[in-house]
């Protein structure tokens, strides 16, 4: 141990402000019991902590940082290494949950003390040797440690059984509020409900450009020009946008993992059905398309090698003071990398702006588009997600019978009490799997296009694309996001289109 004089922090700690002054070891006795305590050790006092209004309620340490300065001021002093001790009364002052208590002991044994090793807490109604701290000390902080992490896993099991009763029996949300509400709360102060605030025409204009086929950070630097800003004052950053668009709460849909309430919307829903129907479709086109950068490729995820089926890079060549715009076969581009080859399939943008003209402007009339849509019965891919769905919904109510089954024999005396709670835990978390996959297929299902969607988007793409590549007034990502939408895939052989589908 140095010969400096030790560091000490005094922590003092009551339950309620009228204790702060009424308590028989209230803050002010504390303190005077610490600085005594630190005066005996020729120490240096560093700081005192003073907590005037403790509650069991908190036991998370941001919170505690949020609701007590106390906690955030010890964490910042223990992280800069200013102090070798800190002194409480008893444990409970630390915390009044025994988790948050652990919490502090832990920070502070963790960090570097100027004269210790490592730093110490000291509480005066278990004392100690300064410097080393017996068998005996750690033994009942390690069972005061396990009795903590105990309590704190039973909170947070309560916690999250509170969550999945607040979605899927009521339809609200979790803890967090997306940015476009504000919490509706009754006399007691209990959530029940909520209202749209300022920033909800802010999450219409994100989910306007999200559609238009923008990416997340063409959205965000729109959204800043736009004058809107995220909750807080704060610019908007791309990931912004992504928990926006990820948020099925928006459409009045609250979800919790893989659980999802399914009822009628029990608050003012920002995005309709018909919204959150082009969202999800939106988001099931972006998972299987390439990405696009603003200002790219307008047939990104739209043109096809006819020889190997691979996609078509965009080459841009500048010569002679111009720019040139063509296409070559992603497989020959990389053949270096995987091993396969294919020719280079050349093809320059005009020749495929030209041929989707000529293909849409056959498609001008409604009767076109439907004799070419009737060649397209159901997809495949409903066909298997309506096969997956039986199969999860099937499967759920196996593990019904199962939980049933259980039951009937613990209640027969034939299985012990524990045995049964393990088995009952572990098919209830089966039971939530199987119906969390049936709806997340089911969603997948639903956002796939049926023949009357994928008729509009095609009808709409032909009504408007010449004009569109004509003005070149809309960004290549949105012209992407609505050619894959149709459905058009342009197959490329030496040099020429040989294919347009649908």
């Amino acid at each position: 141990m140095s010969s400096r004089p030790l560091r000490v922090a005094i922590w003092a700690a009551v339950s309620s402000r009228r204790q702060a002054e009424e308590d028989r070891v209230s803050l002010d006795d504390q303190e005077k019991a610490g600085l005594a305590w630190a005066e005996g050790l020729g120490a240096e006092i560093v700081n005192v902590y003073r907590v005037p209004g403790h509650t069991r309620d908190i036991w998370n340490w941001n919170e505690a940082e949020r609701e007590m300065p106390a906690y955030r001021q010890l964490r910042e002093d223990a992280q800069a290494g200013k102090l070798d001790l800190l002194w409480a009364y008893d444990m409970d002052r630390l915390g009044r949950d025994p988790a948050l208590g652990q919490q502090v002991i832990s920070l502070v044994e963790k960090s570097d003390g100027p004269n210790l090793p490592r730093a110490e807490v000291y509480v005066a109604s278990s004392p100690h040797v300064v410097g080393s701290k017996t068998i005996g000390h750690r033994y009942i902080g390690a069972i005061q440690s396990v009795r903590a992490g105990e309590d704190q896993e039973m909170r947070v099991r309560r916690f999250k059984m509170g969550m999945k009763g607040r979605v899927l029996r009521h339809g609200l949300m979790g803890t967090t509020i997306p940015a476009g509400y504000t919490r509706v709360k009754d006399g007691d102060g209990k959530t029940t409900g909520y209202a749209l605030d300022d920033n909800a025409p802010a999450v219409d204009t994100v989910t306007r450009l999200y559609l238009d086929g923008l990416p997340y950070a063409e959205v965000a630097r729109r959204m800043n020009e736009s004058g809107y800003r995220y909750p807080g004052g704060r610019p908007w950053r791309y990931y912004d946008i992504g928990r926006i668009i990820r948020n099925d709460a928006y459409a009045g849909r609250p979800r919790l993992g893989p659980l999802q309430w399914e009822g009628e919307p029990q608050y003012p829903a920002i995005w309709d059905d018909a919204t959150w129907t082009a969202v999800q479709r939106e988001r099931q086109r972006r998972r299987v398309a390439p990405q696009v950068s603003h200002g790219g490729n307008p047939y990104s995820g739209v043109l096809f090698c006819a020889r190997c089926g691979g996609g078509m890079n965009q080459v841009i060549s500048r010569t002679g003071g111009r720019v040139y715009l063509y296409y070559r076969c992603q497989t020959h581009a990389r053949q270096t990398e995987h091993g396969r080859s294919c020719h280079c399939n050349f093809i320059a943008r005009w020749k495929v702006t030209s041929a989707l003209v000529a293909y849409f402007y056959s498609l001008q009339t409604p009767e076109r588009v439907d004799a070419l849509l009737a060649e397209y019965g159901d997809s495949a891919d409903a066909e298997r997600l309506r096969g997956e769905i039986a199969a999860a919904e099937k499967a759920a109510k196996e593990t019904e019978v199962a939980r049933y089954q259980a039951g009937l024999t613990h209640s027969r005396g034939k299985m012990h009490t524990d045995i049964y709670r393990q088995v009952d835990d572990e098919l209830l978390a089966e039971l939530a799997a199987h119906q969390g996959r049936a709806a997340e297929l089911a969603r997948h299902l639903a956002a796939l296009p049926d023949l009357d969607a994928w008729r509009k988007q095609l009808a709409d793409v032909a009504g408007t694309f010449a004009e569109v590549i004509e003005d070149g007034l809309v960004a290549p990502e949105t012209i992407a996001a609505a050619l894959q939408r149709a459905g058009v895939r342009c197959w490329v052989e030496d040099g020429e289109v040989v294919k347009i589908e649908p």
